[in-house]
């Protein structure tokens, strides 16, 4: 439970700042036989597959902008 918490902040984050960089989110959470796609975007030079998990610094990032008593619920 905790891990989807912490990938749909992540993946919601990534979609609010591609799109504040001028990309188009064209689809979210794509399923293949081969894994998940979380997000697929592009803009006037690029295509983006973003793959479906988040590294162990990336949520460490992820959880520093949270709320201690968030923080804190999460670690019980």
């Amino acid at each position: 439970m905790k891990n989807k918490i912490i990938g749909d902040y992540g993946e919601k984050y990534a979609t609010e700042y591609l799109k504040s960089k001028g990309y188009t989110v064209d689809l979210t959470n794509y399923h293949t036989r081969f894994g998940e796609i979380d997000i697929i975007a592009h803009n006037d030079e690029y295509l983006l597959f973003l793959p479906g998990n988040v590294n162990f610094v990336h949520a460490l990032i992820f959880l520093s902008s949270l709320s201690t008593e968030f923080r804190l619920s999460l670690a019980t």
